[in-house]
């Protein structure tokens, strides 16, 4: 399994129960799409996979548990977009965001290099190494700061509604990007149309508990389900 999650709480610091209980797995290849209405815990969820967030319970990735002194090969393994590609393109030129993490890892340059120029042609962003990030689109943006995980060679990747803001065109041109990738994929979302085209199975979190699993058109199919979750 590359994830275990069993019991796993979390409350923020002023009392308030955003995880209470959770279980899910998660297979080698799998697409899982965790769906939810707002305040359900999926963004809280995804940031306990890399160890940003830490709650009670047990959380294994690839048979790891997840504490202190294993968060950072946790970290190289497991690749983490956020939401907002402002929050993680913080450099003065793509090529320096995508090569961030590399270098940290203290590869040498050649290789952090070929790891660059693979991860901008993974995401369709060749030729862009010397733009500077804020001057791109929202679509832009998003493939940018999927390149900087996947420069990590992440087994894992985790992304935060990948979708958000997105016009129509880069919305599909995503989805077509998401569906190339043999990695496995959790990704919370909105979107059920994108969990539908992309994912292999769904997860339903409800009140920070998993309320469903099953395949994208069981649960996306049963609509009394989706209306009794605010969905």
């Amino acid at each position: 399994m590359i994830l275990e999650i069993e019991r796993l709480r979390y409350a923020y610091p002023d009392g308030t129960a955003a995880l209470d209980g959770v279980d899910l797995s998660l297979g080698e290849g799998e697409r899982l799409g965790l769906i939810g209405a707002n305040g359900a815990g999926k963004s809280t969820l995804l940031l306990h996979l890399n160890g940003i967030l830490r709650g009670e319970g047990s959380l294994r990735v690839f048979g790891i548990e997840v504490h202190r002194d294993t968060v950072a090969r946790i970290r190289e393994r497991v690749g983490l977009v956020f939401q907002n590609p402002d929050d993680q393109l913080f450099c003065p030129t793509v090529f320096e965001d995508i090569a961030f993490g590399p270098r940290n890892m203290r590869l040498r340059d050649d290789e952090v290099r070929r790891r660059v120029e693979k991860a901008l042609h993974a995401v369709g962003l060749g030729g862009l190494e010397t733009r500077h990030p804020h001057r791109m689109s929202i679509g832009q943006k998003k493939r940018a700061a999927l390149a900087t995980v996947l420069s990590m060679d992440a087994d894992l990747l985790v992304l935060d509604e990948p979708s958000s803001n997105l016009d129509p065109r880069a919305r599909r041109e995503l989805i077509a990007l998401l569906q190339t990738f043999g990695r496995t994929q959790i990704m919370a979302t909105h979107d059920l149309s994108l969990v539908r085209d992309v994912c292999t199975r769904v997860a339903l979190l409800h009140q920070g508990r998993i309320a469903a699993t099953g395949a994208p058109d069981e649960i996306l199919g049963n609509t009394s389900l989706l209306e009794a979750h605010g969905l």
